[in-house]
């Protein structure tokens, strides 16, 4: 079944986007839905670079400010949620302190109400607490943070006193409630090499908001990153890996499963990510340079050997397929809040510029095609380039050339990021696809039925 519409909820001369796909942009009501607006999708942001923050009315697609800041960027936005309570919803978002980054959150009207002492990045389903990282130092990973800071861990490989951070929604105060330092330290099947930079990213609350699933990734001598998908329980205080290699976007299936996409064990990597090239001179830069070479000529069984996975605590370090009929190809997967077997996803532009976007029906084993969305081919601007450089890491900077950095960091490289409202009636997606940016919404009730 193919159904190919969008309603677009915003429009020009600003540009609009929500951003990661974890987030869930509608208010309790249904009428309003939360987003960031901006001047420009051709630069790349800088510590001048401000975003307002607001929601748009569903009814009269008018958007309202509550707030402008410096700390977003175009992958993940401000992190603006909805903090839902019985008395009403408020607004949470990110901005930059003198030295540190914090979040505040407002009323629908920007009243601000309350101050937090860490910038957020997730809120637990049951609306009490947030879970915080440093932006700064995910921005010398690149992508993920925000340059308006110097990052004060930058001369720690794996810091003790920096991590996940565990925020009271009710007031504000924060508390570490999981150090890198910590993270590095628990083990899996590879030794974890220490003396490189560590860090924490895209950390997703489990449903029932008892668990943190989050990503850990760590340089390897070759230049390469590995990530381990790490779980932390939260009563008993319990860190463990469930998965490690060459891993990407994941979700949870229920509270127990998660599904991530990424790629089967094979004798390579377990090279790549021991200490054993540490030791051998000008062994890491040699496989850097072979790797393009080596991926060029395998390239259509890595493609067949990477999909999604379904990983849980019997089944870790797994390369169990979650389906045969599931495409292969990277994206940000979602389930339905209502349905959990019906999985929402995108792909990443092909080389013609196009996006797939579609719905996953685990029981049956149908895909809904929901639309081809072709990403728009302006050009980005490179002139912002040189103010925030010095904010990543020189590794990163090699990885990339200049051109690809400048698009991969901009607004041009737009992922539809799609997903869903909390009856699973609706959908939203960022996409460029007319010219500008912009956030759109799809009903998929004919979906729903199925």
């Amino acid at each position: 079944m193919k159904i190919n519409y969008l309603e677009r909820i915003t429009d020009g001369p600003f540009h609009h986007l929500v951003g990661f796909t974890d987030v869930d942009p509608w208010s309790t009501d249904c009428e309003k839905l939360l987003c960031i607006r901006v001047e420009s999708i051709r630069d790349i942001p800088t510590s001048q670079s401000y975003a307002e923050i607001g929601y748009v009315d569903l009814a009269s697609h008018k958007f309202h400010s509550v707030g402008k800041t410096s700390g977003w960027n175009f992958p993940q936005g401000a992190r603006q949620h909805w903090i839902r309570k019985p008395e009403g919803d408020y607004i949470i978002f990110n901005k930059p302190g003198d030295s540190t980054w914090y979040s505040q959150i407002v009323s629908i009207k920007g009243e601000v109400l309350i101050q937090c002492e860490q910038p957020i990045y997730a809120v637990s389903p049951c609306n009490n607490w947030g879970y915080g990282i440093n932006f700064s130092r995910l921005y010398r990973l690149g992508g993920y943070g925000y340059p308006a800071l110097y990052d004060h861990t930058k001369s720690k490989f794996a810091p003790k006193d920096d991590g996940i951070w565990q925020i009271d929604l009710s007031c504000g105060k924060a508390r570490l409630l999981l150090s890198i330092d910590k993270v590095a330290e628990t083990p899996g099947i590879t030794p974890v090499i220490r003396d490189t930079d560590h860090y924490v990213t895209h950390v997703i609350v489990s449903p029932d908001s008892e668990k943190l699933a989050f990503l850990h990734r760590y340089w390897l001598p070759d230049g390469g990153i590995q990530t381990r998908l790490m779980l932390h329980e939260l009563a008993s205080n319990k860190t463990v890996v469930w998965d490690e290699g060459f891993l990407s976007h994941f979700d949870w299936i229920d509270n127990d499963s998660i599904l991530i996409w990424g790629r089967a064990k094979g004798g390579l990597q377990a090279v790549r990510s021991s200490n054993l090239l540490t030791y051998i001179p000008f062994a890491g830069p040699l496989l850097q340079f072979v790797k393009p070479i080596i991926r060029k000529m395998l390239n259509k069984k890595i493609s067949e050997n990477s999909y999604y996975k379904l990983v849980n605590e019997q089944n870790r370090f797994s390369s169990t397929m979650f389906s045969s009929n599931l495409t292969h190809k990277d994206g940000h997967p979602s389930f339905c809040p209502t349905r959990r077997h019906l999985l929402l996803a995108d792909t990443y532009p092909d080389a013609n510029g196009i996006r797939q976007l579609f719905v996953y029906n685990s029981q049956s084993q149908i895909t809904y095609d929901l639309g081809s969305y072709k990403q728009d081919a302006i050009s980005p601007n490179p002139r912002n380039l040189d103010l925030v450089r010095d904010r990543v890491d020189e590794l990163v900077l090699k990885k990339f050339d200049k051109a690809h950095y400048v698009y991969s960091r901009s607004g041009i490289h737009c992922d539809l990021h799609p997903r869903w409202r909390s009856d699973g009636r609706y959908i939203c997606v960022d996409s460029n696809h007319e010219g500008s940016r912009q956030v759109y919404i799809s009903n998929l009730d004919e979906v729903i039925q199925s």
